[in-house]
């Protein structure tokens, strides 16, 4: 299989695999959404980035999205860190430096998801 297709395969097992946990230990659609958005942005240098300002600005953002996403996997109120997430966004508008392709996969997941719940004995 080609690689390029691989990852994005392997991003769309992630984003359901943090999705589904994150529903079921938070039984919130908005903490959810975070736990994989996180996933992607602290696993894979995001390509957007990448190509604005290089490989190192995205390893930068991919490592302190990192530290914030063990945080939030550690914390048992992901309420509280809401003021690091905001910090986060800000110090990315800050550099104009978007994460657009983790927020496209974030999205993704979340669409085929939405998807697979609609293809259940009802739709039928």
């Amino acid at each position: 299989m080609h690689r390029c297709r691989d990852e994005r395969l392997g991003g769309l097992r992630l984003g359901r695999t943090r999705l589904g946990a994150a529903l079921r230990r938070w039984n919130r659609p908005e903490w959810a959404a975070t736990a994989v958005y996180l996933g992607f942005l602290s696993r894979f240098p995001d390509s957007h980035i990448v190509r604005g300002f290089g490989a190192e600005a995205a390893e930068r953002v991919r490592r302190r999205a990192a530290e914030l996403d063990r945080q939030f996997q550690e914390s048992g109120d992901p309420a509280a860190m809401v003021d690091g997430l905001m910090e986060f966004d800000a110090e990315l508008k800050a550099r104009e430096q978007n994460p657009g392709t983790s927020a496209d996969f974030t999205v993704a997941s979340l669409l085929a998801a939405r998807l697979a719940d609609m293809d259940g004995p009802a739709a039928g």
